[in-house]
């Protein structure tokens, strides 16, 4: 759930948050008993929306609240909450699937953040600087999932990593920051209209293309059909697995410590890029 509403031109719709979506679920499923069973995965995937504030505050240059955004307390928060109301409904730990995020640099939203960044001598700093951040920030939110799911028993699906694979891939590398506005993924957000309308809400952002098999994104944060089918491979996987989640090189207090250290070196990196853009007189 967002901490604010960030000014955009896409469309905007007010959505619930995530433990007002659990309680619709839970509502839903104790009114119908059939809605689900013992063998019932329960994925739980927030925290996107929250970094797509943390990137408006990187465009604006606040990079002070940029880390409050980006530092995925408010999600991460909220998914421990989620995950105790699923088990005080009776649904078990090993039912539940975390699904963590991917790197921020990946979006045309950032793309965007770059190609805004004024030439001359403290370009390639904040470039770089800024690019530190939104891949920091995600990898720093992914770890603190990575430690709750071994805390508490939970699946995971590591979405980071599916995204990170793909963009290795060269026909999507080349088209890494922009946007198919054609893609169907995008009928969803449409209210009833064909996605062929979708590409109105924001002509701006990216490229229209007929073929968006080669695109990560259909607009400046979500993923694409290519993206969503592909996760929907790996959320079948783990659905498949009997075993409990995979058990990880590092103990969960070393998983906390290194996002705790993560964590440190983003704020002074934050500090930094403030110093920069915001020298005192």
């Amino acid at each position: 759930q967002n901490p604010e509403t960030p000014t955009t031109t896409e469309l905007t719709v007010k959505l619930p948050g995530m433990i007002q979506q659990v309680r619709f679920f839970l509502k839903d499923k104790a009114a119908h008993p059939g809605l689900a069973n013992k063998d019932t995965l329960y994925y739980i995937f927030i925290g996107g929306n929250d970094m797509s504030v943390g990137l408006h505050d990187l465009a604006a240059f606040d990079f002070e609240d940029a880390i409050t955004d980006l530092g995925g307390a408010i999600p991460a928060k909220n998914v421990l909450t989620a995950v105790g109301m699923l088990k005080d409904a009776g649904i078990k730990p090993n039912q539940i699937v975390l699904v963590n995020l991917f790197n921020l640099s990946l979006t045309p939203q950032f793309q965007k953040i770059i190609d805004s960044i004024p030439a001359g001598s403290m370009h390639d700093t904040l470039v770089a600087g800024v690019t530190g951040l939104a891949k920091g920030a995600a990898e720093s939110y992914d770890l603190t999932l990575s430690a709750d799911a071994q805390a508490l028993g939970l699946r995971t699906l590591d979405f980071g990593q599916l995204m990170d694979a793909l963009a290795l891939q060269p026909s999507i590398k080349a088209k890494i920051g922009h946007a198919c506005q054609d893609d169907a993924a995008a009928g969803v957000l449409a209210s009833g209209k064909t996605p062929g309308h979708v590409a109105s809400f924001d002509a701006s952002l990216g490229q229209t293309a007929s073929d968006c098999g080669n695109y990560l994104f259909w607009n400046n944060v979500h993923p694409s059909s290519l993206v969503e089918q592909e996760l929907g491979y790996r959320a079948s996987e783990v659905a498949t697995q009997k075993a409990k989640p995979q058990a990880m090189m590092m103990s969960v207090e070393s998983t906390r410590q290194r996002a705790k250290q993560l964590h440190h070196k983003l704020v002074a990196l934050a500090k930094q890029l403030e110093a920069i853009t915001k020298p005192r007189h």
